[in-house]
């Protein structure tokens, strides 16, 4: 089982790109590690969330040299994509 974290998960890109691993690799698991800002759309990954895909959100800006790598190391995720 392949473990990702992909920031930004929510908004346009992210969430499509959510979407797309979900159907394509159903043997892998999915962190989405997002602010949730006006940028966001949740209701293009709410109907994912579960078993597979975990929703972070953040409150600040992401430190992608401490927060990630916690967050990374905690879940252990084998790849993240910002």
């Amino acid at each position: 089982i392949m473990e990702i974290l992909v920031t930004g998960g929510a908004g346009f890109i992210g969430s499509n790109f959510v979407n797309y691993i979900y159907e394509e690799r159903p043997d892998w698991n999915i962190t989405i590690f997002d602010k949730l800002t006006y940028a966001s759309n949740i209701g293009s990954i709410e109907k994912l969330l579960g078993d597979r895909v975990k929703l972070i959100k953040e409150e600040q800006t992401i430190d992608f040299d401490s927060k990630i790598t916690r967050t990374s190391l905690g879940t252990f995720v084998d790849t993240m994509l910002k």
